[in-house]
């Protein structure tokens, strides 16, 4: 699912579906590529997740929204204004 709102101020949703037991881990990078924040890392159930991210100490900008789980990644830009 996409996130939301995008852009954002001073939350964004993101909500995923997981049709099965896995390790799923929800990380956020800068535009050069560096990891900034772990979200999620831990093995979750099935069906529909939700997460709220509010960052505190980053600047406003571009990030990169990874959520990874046992079969796919997905990526999704996202911009953070405060």
């Amino acid at each position: 699912h996409p996130v939301y709102p995008n852009p954002f101020n001073p939350s964004a949703t993101i909500s995923f579906d997981i049709p099965q037991v896995g390790g799923v881990e929800l990380n956020v990078y800068d535009v050069k590529g560096a990891l900034v924040e772990k979200l999620i890392s831990k093995t979750i159930k099935p069906g529909s997740h939700r997460y709220t991210w509010e960052p505190q100490l980053l600047p406003s900008g571009i990030y990169f929204m990874k959520l990874t789980t046992p079969n796919q990644t997905f990526t999704q830009k996202v911009t953070y204004i405060k």
